[in-house]
């Protein structure tokens, strides 16, 4: 166990000089995650919500300017989760005030959570298909319909229905990490 204390101290002590090799190397591949996780959750959405490349562009922006596409999984100073950065009072709303009244789509969501301790922290932030299920319903909610698909477009739907007034992030911001790690 002495080892291990020495590779703790060392690895804490090197920490900060290595936050910008690690933030460059932890996003996920962006084919990938569009093909093998973006995709195919808003495919099985379908019918409830229907599925558009839309929808598919507007959550691989808020996942690239959410979490880096998957850097971060919790918000540094903040109750956010998971590749989207959910706030658990946002997932306790959508439950409460709109996925209980469609019992199909309440369905399908429930078929994406396995058993879990913490099912609201731990499936927002271990379970990619279901953190995308729930942040298209979180978008899907908005009585605004989905922009056209142009970058800015993208980004200031997000600001205004995603990060709202009240959030850190810019129009700018967005559509500089969307063009970083979705599409550099």
């Amino acid at each position: 166990m002495r080892w291990l204390s020495g590779t703790v101290t060392a690895l804490a002590i090197a920490w900060p000089q290595t936050l910008d090799f690690v933030e460059d190397c932890m996003s996920f591949d962006t084919r990938q995650f569009r093909e093998c996780i973006v995709r195919p959750t808003l495919k099985a959405l379908e019918p409830e919500i229907p599925y558009s490349l839309v929808a598919e562009e507007l959550l691989m922006l808020t996942a690239a300017q959410e979490s880096h596409l998957g850097t971060y999984l919790k918000q540094k100073g903040g109750p956010a989760l998971g590749i989207y950065q959910m706030e658990p009072a946002t997932h306790v709303d959508l439950y409460c005030n709109f996925i209980q009244l469609r019992p199909i789509l309440a369905r399908k969501l429930g078929l994406m959570i396995p058993s879990l301790p913490d099912v609201g922290r731990d499936v927002l932030i271990g379970n990619l298909y279901y953190a995308t299920a729930i942040a298209r319903v979180h978008y899907f909610r908005v009585a605004e319909p989905l922009p056209p698909l142009y970058d800015k477009a993208l980004a200031e739907y997000w600001k205004k229905h995603w990060n709202t007034k009240l959030g850190k992030g810019t129009v700018n911001e967005a559509l500089a990490n969307y063009a970083r790690y979705v599409n550099g």
